[in-house]
């Protein structure tokens, strides 16, 4: 099924809303990754890849500029990118960070659609974000961050589930799946839906399976919030030194659940499940690794370890280097060329989009609209060979 953008802008009736609206937001920050993929993937099934690319490019504009009914004429608009080899920074803390887990946005088509979208953008007035070795992720918590930081409202575009840790009363989140609902802490709350500070702490005790952080075996959401409620300071104390959690204020199960996931991290083998683990072990006179008797203390120590390195790898990194933010200057003259020849040209509502974009940060640039069409419509025919994608 296609992806329609104004389906982001027609509220599920299933689903609460808060009473409260939310501010007028100064900031639209996308992640555009997750977005190139979706305008991708809503028309893979195309048979031309050219057909593909041009879709892909038609889909990422009018969702761009679908989102920017929701900010102030004037508004900063910034994608931010992954960069080169984006994995490096976490995997310097665990080797197989995201490991069998491939990127759509290697795909030569997706590759294409990224650099025709680059210099449309730019003419458009975008911000561009990109910084090698680092994830998107890194780039979008750094500058949310720091809009934050001077008492101003952003808005998040991004249907990554780990952005919700970002969600203040200054960053507000929007996803694709909630259909035009925007996470604030109230609808959070309303919705149920773990946010902050709350939600960081909980994966970093569950972990997350689709970027192959393991977590507690046998801990899950539900475990790991009742373990929150329980300890309030369990994290902050097993990044501080892990011997130092009371584990004794747990209940007796969430208690032994929790030496459970430890010991399975001091002996992860069990014989019952490996029969060739356990001959081994009675051939060579070795201890069966599930006959080891690990104290709890020991256990618990390793699951407060674990917890650690979860907690380092589920969070979004605010500190990221990316040197200064610049909003280039609008430049429509650009616009009608290059929609040519990506043979757009005739698409009205995709002039409209980019033309709404453009005016976000010169107001008086949407009144030039029928000008630059016809300019557009003038240009001599160009010949575009299929295989240019």
């Amino acid at each position: 099924m296609s992806f329609n953008p104004l389906d982001l802008f027609e509220p599920d009736p299933t689903k609460p809303i808060a009473s409260s609206k939310p501010k007028p937001y100064k900031w639209l920050i996308i992640d555009g990754g997750g977005l190139v993929t979706t305008a991708w993937a809503s028309h893979r099934k195309l048979d031309r890849p050219e057909d593909r690319v041009r879709a892909g490019i038609y889909v990422f504009i009018v969702c761009l500029a679908s989102l920017c009914r929701l900010v102030d004429d004037g508004a900063k608009v910034i994608v931010c990118w992954d960069g080169h080899d984006n994995r490096a920074f976490r995997r310097g803390i665990h080797p197989w960070y995201k490991h069998g887990r491939g990127s759509v946005i290697n795909r030569p088509e997706v590759r294409v659609i990224m650099k025709e979208l680059s210099p449309l953008l730019t003419s458009m007035g975008v911000a561009q974000v990109m910084v090698d070795g680092c994830e998107a992720d890194d780039m979008v918590a750094t500058i949310s961050r720091e809009v934050a930081c001077h008492d101003q409202t952003c808005l998040i575009f991004s249907d990554d589930k780990d952005y919700l840790q970002l969600v203040d009363e200054h960053i507000h989140l929007m996803r694709r799946s909630l259909r035009g609902i925007i996470l604030t802490p109230d609808q959070c709350a309303l919705l149920g839906i773990l946010y902050g500070q709350e939600y960081l702490n909980v994966k970093a005790i569950a972990g997350d399976g689709g970027d192959n952080i393991r977590g507690l075996i046998g801990i899950g959401e539900a475990k790991g919030l009742k373990a929150m409620k329980t300890i309030p300071d369990l994290i902050d104390t097993a990044r501080e030194e892990p011997d130092l959690v009371d584990w004794e204020d747990l209940d007796r199960n969430l208690y032994r659940a929790f030496v459970r996931a430890g010991r399975k991290l001091v002996s992860p083998l069990n014989p019952k499940n490996c029969t060739f683990a356990k001959e081994f072990a009675r051939k060579h006179g070795l201890p069966i690794p599930g006959d080891i008797d690990v104290p709890d203390k020991i256990s618990l120590r390793h699951a407060g370890l674990e917890i650690v390195k979860c907690y380092n790898l589920v969070e979004m990194c605010d500190t990221m280097d990316y040197g200064e933010l610049k909003f280039p200057q609008v430049n429509l003259a650009n616009i009608p060329a290059a929609l040519r020849r990506l043979e757009l040209d005739h698409e009205d509502d995709l002039y409209s989009s980019i033309y709404r974009l453009a005016g976000l940060r010169n107001p008086s640039l949407l009144t030039a609209r029928n000008t630059v069409e016809r300019a557009g419509s003038a240009l001599d025919d160009e010949i575009v060979p299929e295989d240019m994608f």
